[in-house]
């Protein structure tokens, strides 16, 4: 998705080449960036609304950028 609706979050996974977040309102849940592990739906949930009000990665991978909002 290369537009997202306003007040919107398009979280996405399943990518081929580990690539990096992305800038804007999205959220990369593909394993390799969730240390192929499940993320908690309320983590997202915080990421989401945190990319909403700065949409610029804070992080390298998503379990990092989450990691960031508990600092």
């Amino acid at each position: 998705m290369n537009e997202v609706p306003d007040a919107t979050v398009n979280l996405y996974g399943h990518v081929h080449n580990n690539e990096p977040l992305r800038v804007g309102p999205y959220v990369n849940i593909c394993v390799e960036h969730t240390e192929y592990r499940p993320l908690p739906p309320v983590a997202v949930r915080r990421l989401a609304l945190a990319r909403l009000d700065d949409p610029r990665p804070r992080a390298a991978t998503t379990a990092e950028e989450i990691r960031c909002l508990d600092t």
